[in-house]
């Protein structure tokens, strides 16, 4: 009864991304990569049950191992099954996504077919890295940094200051302390009542960086997430 989520599950945000390839995108046949480790093939594998039951086929499934140093041979795997899809989605994160979203590029698949990925796949911190070769790919997740609301605009301003811009671990944390202080609040401070602090927690219900946020009865997070793209702005590439 002590344990709050501010992350959204793997699994519900993975079953939401195949809800809008398959509904709005309009994508029936998928490619779906996955680095061979449970963060990725947990919400590969919500992915590929939602997008079924909705009526897609994954065509061919790719697990490359954690840390791949050549992605080389998986490009060359997945341009040759593309002729078959419609679609690619990726689970894939840290360095080995710079490395995929560099070969994508350099192997000319680029423009050929929509690649979308799960949380992170495109986060803020590894877009410097990958350059122009991540412009105009796509990523579904709960923190978009452009977004211009006046409560973005306060999280966003306070990272610049320590000469960072803002990813999806800032927004987390910020939730998570934003969570507990409305809840603390709400019992008058009073942080010795532990009983007390929980329940508050689970009834907090405010307007945050990305909308409106609360806690379900398992104490998830129920909160907005956004399919982003990534274009210029100002000059430098942002979602």
């Amino acid at each position: 009864p002590y344990m709050f989520r501010t992350y959204n599950s793997l699994y519900g945000n993975a079953k939401a991304l195949a809800e809008w390839v398959y509904k709005k995108g309009g994508h029936k046949r998928a490619v779906l990569v996955a680095l061979n480790f449970g963060g990725a093939l947990e919400p590969a594998f919500a992915f590929k049950t939602s997008f079924q039951k909705l009526g897609g086929r994954v065509v061919t499934e790719l697990r490359p191992p954690l840390g791949t140093a050549d992605w080389a041979p998986w490009i060359t795997q997945i341009g040759a099954a593309i002729s078959n899809a419609d679609v690619v989605v990726a689970y894939v994160y840290s360095a080995d996504a710079i490395r995929m979203v560099k070969g994508w590029k350099e192997f000319g698949l680029k423009g050929k077919v929509p690649l979308y990925g799960g949380e992170a796949f495109l986060s803020e911190m590894l877009l410097p890295a990958m350059g122009d070769a991540a412009e105009g790919l796509r990523q579904f997740g709960g923190y978009c940094p452009t977004l211009k609301t006046p409560e973005n605009q306060i999280l966003v301003q306070l990272v610049k200051t320590t000469g960072d811009y803002p990813a999806e671990y800032n927004f987390y944390g910020w939730a998570a302390a934003q969570s507990m202080w409305e809840a603390i609040k709400s019992i008058g401070g009073k942080v010795e009542d532990r009983e007390g602090l929980a329940k508050a927690l689970g009834q907090v219900h405010f307007v945050g960086a990305m909308g409106p946020y609360r806690y379900d009865q398992n104490h998830n997070p129920i909160l907005d997430v956004y399919m982003q793209e990534v274009r210029r702005v100002g000059g430098e590439l942002h979602n």
